[in-house]
């Protein structure tokens, strides 16, 4: 115990600082750590200088909700992405063109590529083709990651499902307005006849090949610059592949 010099009270050692001595003597300091605070909290206020809570109010930041440390970290992502992609964005885009172009043009000199469904390496010719556009506007051929008959039965199973038959319904439908809507009233019965013959032979190729086929319009309906008629001579049976790749464009 120990009576501090200021307050005059007697207290445990505890409430005394402690100072070393170059000996390695230990000497209690004449008045306790309440008392002393006390007095560096006046001197500050005859200073004029803010009180310690005073001060972490001042440099303290604000508190934010949820929502605003969301939208400030959504700020200092995009500035930080925005910079890095600056310094180093066009350099790693032009390398993992260069890689994949590279990826792309051993698939093409190897000439055969394993099907990711049914895990079989097959030649190319197996596997069908479609475009990709890069953001410069190139475009390139790669093959798709499954073969043609894992393609083919993905499908055929996918058209069995109640999606895939209401769809088809309302394409069926959409389909019957345009043609009738492009079939123009000066039309013979002959003519007529023909139009009819044309689905019923597009009927026989399904039936015998086992494939999908389509009556395709040799000048759109519905195309970009130009729109044909649902006449006879405008009619041409398709597969389906091949008239879904051809889209509304007008082939000439």
């Amino acid at each position: 115990m120990k009576v501090c010099t200021k307050c005059k009270e007697e207290k445990s050692l505890e409430a005394f600082s402690v100072t070393q001595k170059e000996d390695g003597t230990k000497r209690y300091n004449s008045q306790c750590k309440a008392c002393i605070n006390a007095y560096h909290r006046a001197k500050r206020r005859a200073q004029g200088r803010p009180s310690r809570a005073e001060w972490l109010d001042s440099v303290r930041k604000p508190k934010m909700s949820p929502e605003e440390k969301q939208e400030l970290g959504k700020v200092k992502w995009d500035v930080n992405w925005n910079k890095w992609n600056e310094q180093h964005g066009e350099r790693i885009r032009l390398e993992n063109i260069e890689a994949a172009e590279r990826n792309r043009q051993a698939l093409l000199d190897s000439g055969v590529k394993r099907c990711s469904g049914c895990g079989d390496e097959k030649p190319l010719h197996r596997f069908h083709n479609r475009n990709r556009k890069r953001k410069d506007g190139s475009s390139y051929e790669v093959p798709y990651s499954r073969c043609k008959d894992c393609r083919r039965t993905s499908h055929r199973l996918y058209e069995e499902t109640p999606k895939a038959k209401a769809d088809k319904r309302i394409r069926n439908v959409l389909r019957s307005e345009r043609s009738k809507n492009a079939t123009p009233k000066w039309l013979t019965p002959e003519q007529k006849q023909q139009i009819v013959a044309t689905y019923e032979h597009m009927r026989d190729c399904r039936a015998v090949t086992g494939e999908e086929y389509h009556v395709d319009h040799i000048v759109p309906l519905k195309g970009e610059h130009v729109c044909g008629l649902h006449v006879p001579w405008n009619l041409q049976v398709l597969p389906a592949y091949i008239n879904i790749a051809k889209s509304n464009i007008f082939m000439d």
